[in-house]
């Protein structure tokens, strides 16, 4: 899950934001779209991933980049999944745990061929785990709450653990949380936890 985040390449509808098909990821959460015999165009709609269909409100227009809001899943992605964690839709975290692992190691992959000029895409090599095995993690403080921040926001989403870290680094979430809990947290912002299989 630590990957670039649900971008991808768009064909434009006949309606701005109509029935867009997603195509591919790009790194920074762009989708890009190009109609014929014009220059690409990047998107950033959160939400989506590679083989959706949606249709999303311009949300900030600015040369050849438009952020949008998902407002509507018109035909799912084959590829999409239920989310692994409760708190996915409002985290930041993890963009990606809705698309299939094999679909997203195929789309990590063709990540790294275009960003390298590559003629076929380099060999991927899958983390040990695909869900629990996150050795590290940052969470955030705020008025004695503990988690991560949302997608293309500031604010903290409160989550209870994180389905992707290591079951001892989501053990450690939970100590600075009961810590929250009795201690003021004044002055401290962030929190790292990590391991190394024997230490956190």
């Amino acid at each position: 899950h630590t990957s670039p985040s649900a971008t991808s390449l768009l064909r434009l509808p006949m309606l701005l934001g109509i029935g867009v098909r997603s195509r591919h990821l790009m790194v920074g959460t762009r989708w890009v779209w190009r109609r014929p015999r014009c220059r690409w165009v990047y998107r950033r709609v959160p939400g989506a991933i590679p083989g959706d269909v949606v249709d999303y409100d311009v949300a900030h227009r600015r040369g050849r980049r438009v952020d949008g809001n998902l407002r509507q899943m018109v035909s799912p992605s084959t590829d999409r999944i239920a989310a692994t964690c409760a708190w996915s839709a409002a985290c930041g975290g993890c963009d990606l745990d809705i698309l299939a692992p094999a679909a997203r190691r195929s789309a990590l992959a063709e990540v790294a061929r275009r960003a390298f000029g590559l003629s076929v895409a380099p060999p991927f090599v899958p983390p040990p785990a695909e869900v629990g095995g996150r050795a590290r993690i940052t969470v955030h403080l705020d008025s004695g709450k503990a988690g991560f921040r949302g997608r293309r926001s500031h604010s903290l989403v409160d989550i209870e653990r994180c389905e992707v870290a290591r079951p001892e680094v989501g053990a450690g979430l939970s100590r600075v949380k009961a810590w929250l809990s009795t201690a003021p947290s004044d002055g401290l912002a962030d929190v790292e936890i990590r391991s190394d299989g024997q230490r956190v």
